[in-house]
């Protein structure tokens, strides 16, 4: 019997760690600006923090990161920091999907956050500092770790970010959905203002809007909470309400010109939208 597999390819791969703490976030943190070859994830895990990244403030509260991009100049803003506490991861990777996350604040979900609290956690108990007057930046391994110990984080250091990549993704593709049916929606109000007194059914509004009749009601219970009909006879009644205000026409002449069927018909949809028969909301105009 032959076998045939997938192949399995990185998206992204930890080829180094720099440093990984839990900085105090003061006044002064971090003191001056700084600008370096590789990323650097900054995750704040308590309170609020203003930074600069390229000159430009970028407000965070908890449970908010941003990954800095390589050679991105960062600094603390002169705001005073609100009861901040924060974790800085600097690596190196290949990845052809971290720079959609570059330079902008991501909101973590509550798993995210500790997945990154776990990771920053257990780095802090692999490297240390080096001593006073190294001229070598970054941290030390700690002698004790042992390569699967090093394995371990680096996987899941790489796993956090694909999890971060693809849940942007969803929320990204999420958001091109519902700028879709805004648009979908304020064209099939446009049609129904456009055609407010024909007799219209389901079938001709969805042919009116391009869409099948289905999607029209689902559109419209989504957007609306109601049906598209039922719609369509708010938007009469508020045509009616105008008319009313301007005080040309006859409440007979208003249903005519609204298209409905009898004046019982109108003045009873016009109570049941407003509170009120259309002669009591003349009189209170």
């Amino acid at each position: 019997m032959e076998y045939m597999g997938t192949e399995m390819r990185d998206a992204l791969s930890v080829k180094e760690i720099f440093t990984v703490l839990r900085p105090k976030i003061s006044e002064t943190y971090p003191g001056r600006g700084e600008a370096h070859p590789f990323p650097e994830i900054f995750y704040l895990s308590k309170g609020h923090h203003i930074l600069l990244l390229d000159k430009e403030e970028y407000a965070l509260s908890a449970g908010d990161m941003i990954i800095y991009a390589p050679n991105s100049f960062h600094e603390a803003s002169r705001h005073r920091p609100l009861l901040a506490e924060a974790a800085v991861l600097t690596f190196e990777a290949e990845s052809d999907i971290l720079s959609s996350l570059y330079n902008r604040v991501i909101t973590l979900s509550q798993r995210q956050r500790s997945m990154l609290d776990a990771m920053i956690d257990e780095g802090m108990r692999y490297f240390c500092g080096r001593p006073l007057g190294d001229p070598i930046s970054g941290m030390v391994l700690r002698p004790d770790v042992s390569p699967t110990e090093l394995w371990g984080l680096k996987k899941q250091i790489e796993l956090f970010l694909i999890d971060v990549y693809r849940l942007q993704g969803e929320k990204a593709s999420e958001s091109r959905k519902e700028a879709k049916w805004d648009s979908e929606f304020s064209s099939a109000v446009r049609f129904l203002q456009e055609n407010l007194t024909a007799h219209l059914t389901l079938e001709q509004i969805a042919r009116g809007c391009s869409m099948s009749v289905s999607k029209l009601k689902l559109l419209f219970r989504s957007k609306a909470g109601m049906g598209p009909i039922d719609y369509l006879i708010r938007l009469r009644i508020e045509r009616a309400q105008i008319l009313i205000d301007e005080g040309k026409l006859n409440l007979t002449q208003i249903s005519e010109e609204l298209g409905f069927t009898s004046l019982h018909y109108f003045s009873r949809l016009f109570k049941h939208i407003t509170g009120l028969s259309p002669s009591e909301y003349a009189k209170n105009r």
